[in-house]
């Protein structure tokens, strides 16, 4: 057998074993980021599909503008195989057969893979990149990171290879990673750490490329182009809606009038600048995390600090000049694993946008395991064994997982006959994803109100303010129908005790000293989300006129109101 033919049944076979590993696992494992799913990933799709942008009122707050596309696939898999749970989150792990698919081949790039022993360590990598908690906790959900991570890994193998192999470099090839990191970007703006950090690489390394100035330019083309395929027609159609294409975000550079002068973004976890150089050995401690849940994981914290002895040391030992020279391939990917995580750090530090990193930083902890075994020498192996071992086995103790899914159905939600013409409105979040299995039997329009989803500003909520809260309430003013209220049910009509709500209120002043925080909102936000104004705006709202119960599904704790003279035709005989 020819050597390509006999390295292309060795691919396949392989490829075939990584993608039944992946959709196993997510089909075991079933995670969903409920939240997220609940609140924009099906909502947008759908609403993109029905052209429903400006005819709901931004159901999903901040989130209805993300890019749907990415929300496609799972969407269609949910119309056809609802029933199949088990099929769906099988597909969804396709997303992560081909991350590791191509990991490998930039494993490839620096071991080889050709005998019994290489294989179990190639074996013991699959091992670290899929027991990584960014990895690990999103392996078949709906986040979208690992459809993203598929595609940055397959632009820098690209990009590594070419450094490898000299003579294989083309200005086409760079021109087509720049395309697949510029897709990405286009699906979800989250990537645009690792796109940032790919171009420095680039021009860090460029002394490994024939021609630097072309190949640079030619792979920034790429992006460029593969950026505006996918998000070119959101730009242009948000620019006239909104006078701002990349809305909400970059408002203080474009100013729409419907939100803040200002450049929204999630700073929760961000480090200050005092804590900015230690923040990866920081955030396992109490008092700092860099998820919304408790989080233990030592392998960022490590590659973090091997990485920055590794570069002071060469720095002090002026060897970093000699070290890019004698190790182009390993020095131009510890020039992108630096760069991410730095500009990550900056810019999110939020731990499920970190998978990138974790994924590539594998060939480090491999390359340290070879290190260990070459010694020799029990008391290094032993060491090596005792590193990886605790590396592996620590996301075990976490608390923070997602929860696994029982249901043969992946989406429930029960069947609400809404009258012609009504008005749907929707307190509080995650509720938008009642919108499309609402509408499969009626045609109505969705409002939003008290989301409580600005922890970065003063005062209101993003529905509250500017254009958005004045066309919603001239929307509800005009309208003639019947109206239903939705709503998510945390504290109402619970926390009417005066007593309770005023310690509610000490916990979270207390929260805020501690964490220095300044805005009042911010505060509510982190602790106490569903406030007594919420609940008197419900109260107000469905009066003695209302008849009211939970909102049977499968995803978060919702009630249904609806009018007295109405409550048998929407949800049926049964309905106490």
């Amino acid at each position: 057998m020819k050597p390509v033919q006999s390295r292309f049944l060795l691919n396949s076979l392989v490829f075939i074993l990584l993608m039944s590993l992946a959709m196993f696992l997510s089909m075991y494992i079933k995670h969903e980021n409920y939240w997220d799913f609940a609140n924009y990933h099906y909502y947008n799709a759908f609403a993109f599909l029905n052209n429903r942008l400006n005819y709901d009122i931004v159901p999903a707050s901040v989130n209805t503008f993300f890019n749907p596309i990415i929300e496609l696939p799972l969407y269609f898999y949910i119309q056809y195989f609802n029933e199949n749970s088990d099929l769906i989150y099988a597909l969804q792990g396709i997303w992560g057969g081909l991350t590791l698919f191509v990991f490998y081949k930039i494993y490839l790039l620096f071991f080889k893979v050709d005998n019994l022993f290489s294989w179990i360590v190639f074996g013991l990598a699959c091992l670290f990149v899929l027991s990584g908690d960014a990895t690990y906790t999103q392996l078949g959900s709906s986040s979208n990171e690992l459809p993203l991570a598929f595609l940055i890994l397959w632009g820098l193998y690209i990009l590594l290879k070419m450094i490898k192999i000299p003579n294989t470099q083309t200005l086409k090839k760079f021109f087509f990673a720049g395309l697949l990191m510029g897709i990405a970007l286009g699906l979800k703006q989250t990537v645009i750490t690792y796109c940032v950090s790919a171009g420095l690489m680039l021009m860090v390394c460029y002394k490994y490329f024939n021609k630097p100035f072309k190949s640079i330019v030619w792979f920034a083309v790429g992006g460029l182009l593969g950026f505006l395929l996918i998000d070119g027609y959101f730009l242009y159609k948000y620019y006239v809606l909104y006078q701002n294409p990349f809305f909400p975000f970059l408002n203080g550079i474009f100013h729409s009038p419907y939100f803040d002068d200002s450049n929204y973004r999630d700073p929760r976890f961000l480090p200050t600048p005092a804590t900015f150089f230690i923040w990866p050995i920081l955030w396992n401690f109490p008092g700092y995390n860099i998820k919304e849940i408790a989080y233990f994981d030592l392998r960022l914290p490590f590659v973090y600090v091997i990485f920055m002895s590794f570069l002071i040391s060469y720095l002090y030992k002026k060897k970093l000049k000699s070290y890019f020279t004698q190790h182009p391939l390993d020095a131009s990917l510890a020039t992108f694993i630096i760069l991410s995580f730095f500009t990550w750090m900056a810019v999110f530090s939020i731990l499920r946008y970190s998978v990138i990193i974790e994924i590539i930083s594998v060939i480090w902890f491999i390359k340290l395991f070879y290190w260990f075994f070459e010694r020799k020498n029990i008391v290094f192996a032993a060491l090596g064994c005792s590193v990886i071992v605790a590396v592996l086995l620590f996301p075990l103790f976490e608390d923070g997982l997602p929860p696994k899914s029982n249901k043969k159905t992946f989406l429930e939600v029960e069947e609400i006959k809404l009258p012609e013409n009504t008005l749907l409105k929707l307190y509080n979040f995650p509720t938008a994803f009642v919108i499309p299995e609402f509408a499969k039997h009626a045609q109505f329009r969705a409002l939003a109100y008290k989301q409580y989803n600005c922890q970065h500003h003063e005062g209101s909520d993003f529905i509250e303010r500017s254009l958005f809260g004045k066309m919603r309430d001239e929307i509800s003013k005009n309208h003639k129908g019947p109206v239903v209220i939705v709503f998510l049910n945390k504290s109402l009509f619970y926390d009417q005790d005066i007593r309770k709500l005023h310690k509610k209120r000490l916990k979270c002043q207390e929260y805020k000293k501690k964490h220095s925080m300044d805005d009042e909102f911010e505060c509510s936000f982190t602790l106490c989300r569903v406030w007594n104004s919420i609940e008197d705006a419900i109260i107000e709202e469905i009066g003695d006129n209302y008849f009211c119960r939970p909102l049977k599904n499968n995803f978060t704790n919702l009630h249904i109101c609806v009018p007295k003279e109405l409550k048998t035709q929407i949800l049926g005989e049964e309905n106490d």
